[in-house]
C-alpha cells in the first residue's frame, strides 16, 4: 500500500448549465447585423446516418461540457458561472451573493455608443414534457460569445448518404449546408444554451446534439431561415435568442418528429435477405427464409442488408466492435477470480519486465541528478540527495530503510534494486519522505513560489510546470480551496504541487468532471479495516513469490527477516481498505466485470506527473507506467482499472485505452494496455494464450448439457462441433509447415498469409465461435445481432431502452419460431441444431415431431414448444456471446480483397414493365448497401448464381438479384478453414457494418432459371464496391 496520505478530493462543482431562452414576440430579419442562430433538441451522442456519422471531426464531448466557454486551465480564472455553481455546492451564501453582484456588474448592455451590432434572433429549442428530450438547467447568461467565430469558419458539408436521406425526408436541397463540430462548436452551443443551433446554412452541433432527430430539427431551421424572419431577443452578448415555445421552434420540432416517423422516400428497397441451410454438398450463402407470396412474415422479419434510403436505418458498427461488449460473462461464477488472476499475472509480468526495470532505474537516476543539482544551487550538502530516497516505514511496501551504506546505495541504484524498491524510492524522494531535507516537492514549491527559474536551470518540463504554477497561484485554486474547506476537504486544493484536487481539476477527462467525479465515487465506498482485519488481509513473502514479485534480501531484512509464511507489516491497498460492495461505484464495476480494490489511484496520478515534470531522457512514459503496475498489482494495492484511471487523469492514455471502453467492460479493457501489444499479452500474461472471456467462452462451449438450462453449458454449437473445433484449429496452426489441401488453398486465396502469424491472435475460442455460426445457429445469431443494431439507428431520443426491449422481444419470437420449425423439419438439407438435438427433454420427442402420425406429432410438439419457452431466454443471452466472439474472430483473420458474389432477392417485379421502369433509375445509380448482421458471400460466381436461383420470388412483388461485390480489405473474412460444412463454396463472411457503394446495375436473362421457384428468367445484377 502506498502511504495513507489524503487521496480523496472535494467534489469538482458542476459548471452552470445553459439558461433557458427568454421569450419574446419580436420578429427580426433572418440575417441582420449579428448571426441568426436556431438551436436544436437534446439527443444522444453519435449522429446516425444511412452510411455513417455526419463527418464528425472527433468525439463529441472532448472539448468541454455544456455551459463552459472553455476548461479552467492552468492559471485561468474560472468563469463567474463556475464559481457560482462551486459556492452553491458548498452552501456559502455570502460568497454566492458577492459573486452574483460581481456578475451583474460585469454584464454588458448594448446601446448606441457601445460599438456592437444589434442583436439578431437565435432560434433555440427548449425541452418540455411533450418534446421527448431532456432539458438543460438554468444558468447565468453567456458573457462573451464564440458564436461569430464558429460561423466564420468554413465547416464541412453533410456526409453524402446523410444528405441524400435528409433531402429526401425534408424535400429540400442541402448542398450548401455546412456542419460545425468539435470543442469550439460545442462551447458556442453551450453559450446559447443549446445542444445545436443554426444560422443560415450553418448547423452547429454541441455536446450531445448529434442524433438524427436533432439534425432534422436544425435542417428545418435552415429551411425556415431561407423563407424569412425568425423570432428572437437579445441575450446580452450580441446574439438574439428565440423563445423555446415560439412557432418556429414548435414547427421544427414537429417537422423533425414527422419526417423521421417513417422510411425515407426511395424507389429502391432493401437489397439482401438471408436463407437456407448449408450441407456438405450445397452452397452455404446463409440467408433467412426466402420471400414468397405465401410467407410475407418471413420477408418482414429478415433484413440483414439494406440500401441507402431503404426501409430500415441502422447504426453501423465500426472497427469490428463486439455488438454486446462480451458482457455475458461478468455475472457468471468464476469471472471475478479469472479477472483477478489476469491482473496479477499482468503485475508479475510488469514487475519482471526489463523495460520496466530500466525505466524505474533511469527515473531514480534522473531524480537523484536533479536533487544534487538543486542542492548545489541552494548550497546544501549533496549527500542529502541519497537520503531522500529511503524511509524507515515498515508499513510501506518496497521500503528498505535508511541504514544502507553509501556503497550499498550506489549498488542499489545501479544494479541491485528491483522494480518495487526503485519505484518506492521515487515515491519517497518525490513527496512521501516528509522528513527528508531534499525532495522534489521542495523544488516544485520553489518553482511555484519565488524561484520559477529553477524549472529551466534544472532541465525540467518548463511548459507543464509553468501551467501548473499558474493554476496554483490563481484565484481559481483559492476559490476551490475556500469552498472545499467548508466541507473539510481543503487539503485537496492547498497550494501544494501534489494536492490531488489540484491535479484532477487540471486534467482533461473524457466526460464532464469525469476524473474528479470518479475519484469521489470510488473513494466514497471504502472504509479503513480494523487492525485485526488488516492483519488477516496482509500478504506473506510466499504470496509475493507466488505472484512473481519476490522480496529482495534488503526488503526482508528491513521488516525483520520474516519466514515465508509470516505476515508482512505492509499496508497493501486490499489490506488497508474495504470496499462496501453494496454502493453504486463497486456495483457498477462488478456489472462490467472489473475488479476493484481501493478506488481510483491518486498515487498513480502523482507518480506519472512526477515523471512528466522531471523529464526522464530516453524512457517511454508507458514503460514507466508499466513499472508502476509492477509496483502495485502484485501487492493488490490497486486493481488495473484503478491504476489506469489514475494514469488517464495524468494525461497518460495508450492507444485504444479510454474510460468509455473500460465502461463497456473488462474484456475490452484487457485487450488494450499500453505498452503491450495484444500478442505480447497473449503470450506472457493470458492463460493458454486466451483472455479471460475467451477461456470462459471455450469452457461453456465444452460444458455438458443439463436439464436445467441455467446449469447447462452452451446449447450451440454442440459438444461434437466444439470438440471438432480443436482439430480444425490445430490443423490451421500447422498450415505453414504441413498444410492440408484446404489450408493451402486458403493461404493462396489470402495472399500467402502465414497461419502461424494469424494464430498469434486467433485462438481456439474464435475457431469454436465460427463453428457455431456456420452451423444451425446462424439465423438465430443474426436475429440477436439485429436486435442490438436496429434500436440504435431508429429509436427516438429517450426511448432507446424501450426500443431495445421491443427489438429483443421480436428477436426472441423469431428464435422460438425457428426452433419450432426446425424441430418438425427432417429434410436432407436441414442443419443440425444442437439446441434441439442435444437437449435431454427435446431429443426424445424429435422422431415423433418429424413423423407422419398427426396425434403423436401434436403431443411431441406440445412438449417441445413448452421446452423451447424455457430454453429460449437462456439461449438468447448465449447467442450474444456467440455474436461477440464471431466478430472478434473475424477481426483476427486477414481482410479479403477481390470479388465475391451473393445471390438474393429484392423488392419489385421482374416483368418487362418493371425492368423498363427501373432501368434508368438503377443503372449507375447513387446509393449504398450495408449489412446489419453477418452475411455470407462466395468467391465463386457459380455459387452466387446457384443460391440466387434457389430464391423463391413472386415475379410481381419480388425478383432475384445477384450482388457482385468488390472487397477492398475492410469487412470481409475468409472463414473456410473453420466451417462446419466445408465444401466448395469458398465462403467469405461480411461483418455487420460492411458498407458498399453501388456502381451500377442491369437486368440479365438467366439461362439456368428454375421455373419451380417462381418469377421469370430475368434477374438484377448489381455491382458495388466496399467503401
Amino acid at each position: 500500500m502506498r502511504s495513507q496520505d489524503q487521496q480523496d478530493t472535494a467534489a469538482r462543482p458542476a459548471r452552470t448549465a445553459p439558461a433557458a431562452a427568454r421569450s419574446t414576440d419580436a420578429v427580426g430579419p433572418a440575417m441582420s447585423s449579428g448571426p441568426t442562430v436556431s438551436s436544436g433538441p437534446v439527443g444522444p451522442v453519435g449522429l446516425v446516418g444511412l452510411v455513417g456519422p455526419v463527418g464528425l471531426v472527433g468525439p463529441v464531448g472532448l472539448g468541454g461540457p455544456p455551459g463552459l466557454a472553455g476548461p479552467v486551465g492552468s492559471g485561468g480564472t474560472p468563469s463567474v458561472g463556475q464559481l457560482l455553481a462551486l459556492q452553491r455546492t458548498a452552501g456559502n451564501a455570502a460568497v454566492v451573493q458577492a459573486l452574483e453582484q460581481q456578475r451583474q456588474a460585469q454584464r454588458h448592455t448594448h446601446g448606441p455608443s457601445c460599438g456592437h451590432h444589434d442583436a439578431t434572433p437565435v432560434q433555440r429549442h427548449a425541452h418540455g414534457p411533450s418534446c421527448g428530450h431532456h432539458g438543460s438547467a438554468d444558468s447565468a447568461p453567456v458573457q462573451r460569445s464564440s458564436v461569430p467565430d464558429v460561423l466564420r469558419a468554413a465547416g464541412q458539408p453533410l456526409d453524402g448518404a446523410v444528405r441524400t436521406e435528409m433531402e429526401a425526408r425534408l424535400g429540400a436541397d442541402f448542398s450548401d449546408v455546412r456542419l460545425h463540430t468539435g470543442p469550439t462548436a460545442q462551447r458556442s452551443a453551450a453559450e446559447v444554451g443549446a445542444r445545436a443551433y443554426t444560422s443560415g446554412s450553418h448547423v452547429v452541433l454541441g455536446a450531445g446534439g448529434t442524433d438524427r432527430h436533432t439534425l432534422a430539427h436544425e435542417l428545418t431551421h435552415v429551411i425556415q431561415q431561407r423563407q424569412g424572419p425568425v423570432a428572437g431577443t437579445d441575450n446580452g452578448s450580441g446574439l438574439s435568442v428565440s423563445d423555446p415555445s415560439d412557432r418556429f421552434e414548435r414547427a421544427a420540432e414537429e417537422n423533425a418528429r414527422r419526417v423521421l416517423a417513417g422510411p425515407a422516400p426511395t424507389e429502391a428497397a432493401s437489397v439482401q435477405r438471408t436463407a437456407g441451410a448449408p450441407t456438405e454438398e450445397t452452397p452455404v450463402q446463409r440467408t433467412e427464409a426466402a420471400p414468397t407470396d405465401e410467407a410475407p412474415l418471413q420477408r418482414t422479419e429478415a433484413a440483414p442488408l439494406h440500401t441507402a434510403g431503404g426501409e430500415i436505418a441502422v447504426q453501423r458498427m465500426h472497427g469490428g466492435e463486439a455488438p454486446f461488449d462480451h458482457a455475458q460473462y461478468y455475472a457468471k461464477t468464476g469471472w471475478q477470480d479469472a479477472a483477478e488472476e489476469f491482473e496479477k499475472r499482468l503485475g508479475a509480468y510488469s514487475f519482471g519486465h526489463p523495460r520496466a526495470l530500466a525505466a524505474a532505474r533511469k527515473t531514480v537516476s534522473r531524480l537523484k541528478q536533479l536533487l544534487i543539482a538543486y542542492a548545489r544551487t541552494e548550497h546544501k550538502d549533496v549527500a542529502l540527495a541519497n537520503k531522500s530516497f529511503f524511509k524507515d516505514d515498515k508499513t510501506s511496501a518496497g521500503q528498505v530503510g535508511e541504514g544502507l551504506t553509501t556503497a550499498q546505495i550506489n549498488e542499489f541504484f545501479a544494479r541491485d534494486g528491483n522494480v518495487r524498491e526503485l519505484i518506492t524510492a521515487v515515491y519517497n524522494a518525490a513527496y512521501y519522505n516528509k522528513g527528508a531535507e531534499l525532495s522534489l516537492k521542495d523544488i516544485l514549491n520553489g518553482i511555484i513560489g519565488p524561484k520559477p527559474q529553477l524549472a529551466s536551470t534544472l532541465g525540467m518540463d518548463q511548459e507543464e510546470l509553468k501551467k501548473h504554477s499558474a493554476f496554483l497561484n490563481s484565484y481559481s485554486r483559492t476559490a476551490l480551496y475556500a469552498t472545499a474547506s467548508l466541507k473539510g476537504k481543503g487539503y485537496n486544493y492547498e497550494k501544494d504541487p501534489y494536492a490531488l484536487g489540484n491535479l484532477l481539476w487540471q486534467s482533461e477527462p473524457e466526460t464532464f468532471a469525469g476524473d474528479t467525479l470518479e475519484m469521489i465515487n470510488s473513494q466514497g465506498p471504502r472504509t479503513e479495516r480494523s487492525e485485526a482485519d488488516k492483519e488477516a488481509h496482509r500478504k506473506t513473502p510466499r504470496d509475493y513469490a507466488d505472484r512473481g514479485a519476490p522480496l529482495s534480501t534488503r526488503e526482508l531484512d528491513f521488516v525483520g527477516k520474516p519466514g515465508m509464511d509470516d505476515k508482512l507489516p505492509w499496508n497493501e491497498g486490499t489490506a488497508y481498505w474495504e470496499i462496501q460492495q453494496n454502493e453504486s461505484w463497486p456495483k457498477a464495476n462488478a456489472a462490467r466485470g472489473i475488479p476493484v480494490v481501493a478506488g481510483m489511484s491518486g498515487t498513480t496520478t502523482r507518480m506519472l506527473k512526477t515523471f512528466q515534470w522531471i523529464k526522464v531522457s530516453g524512457v517511454d512514459v508507458f514503460d514507466y507506467r508499466m513499472a508502476v503496475m509492477g509496483w502495485m498489482l502484485p501487492s493488490w494495492d490497486h486493481s488495473l482499472y484503478e491504476i489506469l484511471r489514475g494514469s488517464w487523469a495524468a494525461g497518460v492514455k495508450g492507444p485504444g485505452e479510454s474510460a468509455a471502453k473500460a465502461g463497456k467492460g473488462a474484456a475490452l479493457m484487457y485487450q488494450h494496455i499500453a505498452p503491450f501489444t495484444e500478442e505480447e499479452l497473449r503470450q506472457n500474461v493470458c492463460r493458454d494464450g486466451q483472455f479471460p472471456h475467451e477461456l470462459m467462452y471455450l469452457a461453456e462451449a465444452n460444458k455438458p448439457r443439463a436439464v436445467d438450462p441455467a446449469a447447462s453449458g452452451f446449447m450451440e454449437p454442440g459438444q461434437a462441433a466444439a470438440g471438432n473445433a480443436a482439430g480444425k484449429y490445430n490443423a490451421f496452426a500447422q498450415g505453414d509447415t504441413a498444410p492440408t489441401p484446404r489450408i493451402a488453398k486458403w493461404k493462396a486465396d489470402n495472399g500467402g498469409a502465414s497461419t502461424a502469424a494469424v494464430t498469434e491472435k486467433f485462438k481456439p475460442a474464435h475457431a469454436t465461435a465460427l463453428m457455431a455460426y456456420t452451423g444451425g445457429a446462424h439465423q438465430m445469431i443474426n436475429s440477436v445481432v439485429r436486435s442490438r443494431l436496429l434500436p440504435e439507428g431508429y429509436a427516438p431520443y429517450g426511448t432507446g431502452a424501450l426500443a431495445t426491449a421491443g427489438a429483443e422481444a421480436l428477436s426472441l419470437r423469431q428464435i422460438k419460431s425457428q426452433l419450432s420449425w426446425a424441430a418438425q423439419n427432417d429434410s436432407p438439407q436441414q442443419e443440425w441444431v444442437p439446441t434441439l438435438d442435444e437437449d435431454p427433454v427435446i431429443e426424445p420427442q424429435l422422431a415423433a415431431a418429424r413423423g407422419t402420425d398427426p396425434v403423436a406429432k401434436k403431443a411431441a410438439m406440445a412438449v417441445i414448444d413448452a421446452r423451447i419457452d424455457v430454453l429460449a431466454p437462456v439461449l438468447f443471452e448465449e447467442l450474444k456471446a456467440h455474436a461477440d466472439m464471431t466478430m472478434e474472430a473475424l477481426t483476427r483473420l486477414p481482410p479479403v480483397t477481390g470479388t465475391v458474389f451473393r445471390g438474393d432477392w429484392n423488392a419489385g417485379g421482374d416483368e418487362s414493365v418493371y425492368r423498363l421502369g427501373k432501368q434508368a433509375a438503377l443503372n449507375y445509380r447513387p446509393g449504398s448497401i450495408f449489412t446489419s448482421s453477418f452475411d455470407s458471400t462466395s468467391r465463386e460466381k457459380s455459387v452466387g448464381l446457384g443460391f440466387m436461383r434457389g430464391q423463391r420470388v413472386s415475379g410481381t412483388k419480388t425478383h432475384r438479384i445477384l450482388l457482385e461485390l468488390t472487397l477492398t480489405g475492410k469487412y470481409g473474412r475468409d472463414i473456410d478453414p473453420f466451417h462446419q460444412y466445408q465444401g466448395t463454396e469458398a465462403e467469405v463472411l461480411l461483418m455487420p457494418g460492411a458498407n458498399f457503394k453501388v456502381d451500377k446495375s442491369e437486368w440479365v436473362q438467366d439461362p439456368g432459371h428454375d421455373p419451380a421457384n417462381g418469377g421469370s428468367d430475368w434477374y438484377e445484377h448489381v455491382w458495388a464496391t466496399e467503401a
